[in-house]
Formats: structure tokens, sequence, C-alpha cells
């Protein structure tokens, strides 16, 4: 799958990236992240998933999803 500029990702993945090194005050050593484009009608990635592992031992999940909808009336 190839994705685009301004996908989930790509525009907030790497804050909470940075986030989570800020609380790990580490840099991690493995990634291991899945992206998903499951919307046709939309030309990105809506949602993925990444376990950071950092120096020193800690560990991070980080998810996002863009497919939910609120309905208000």
């Amino acid at each position: 799958m190839s994705t685009r500029e301004g996908g989930a990702s790509s525009s907030a993945g790497s804050h909470k990236v940075d986030v989570a090194r800020l609380l790990a005050a580490a840099w991690f050593e493995t990634a291991r992240a899945f992206t998903e484009q499951w919307d046709p009608v939309r030309a990105t990635e809506g949602a993925y998933s990444a376990l950071l592992h950092f120096e020193g031992g800690a560990f991070a999940s980080l998810t996002y999803s863009g497919y939910a909808a609120f309905r208000f009336r």
C-alpha cells in the first residue's frame, strides 16, 4: 500500500512518538507499526498502530483511528 502526504501516521503519529519519547526519557530501540486504508474514498491511511521499545526497557503502544463518526441530531 502506498500512502500519500497528510495521512494519520504522518500528521498525528509523529507527535505521539515525540510524547512517548519524552515520557520514556529515552530513544526507542525497536519499532513495529502497521497502517491501513479502510475507506476507498480517502486517498491515504486513516489508522495506525505501533509498538515502541525504548532503551532501558520501557515500551509504548500507540494507536489511532480516524474512522469514527459522531452523529448529532
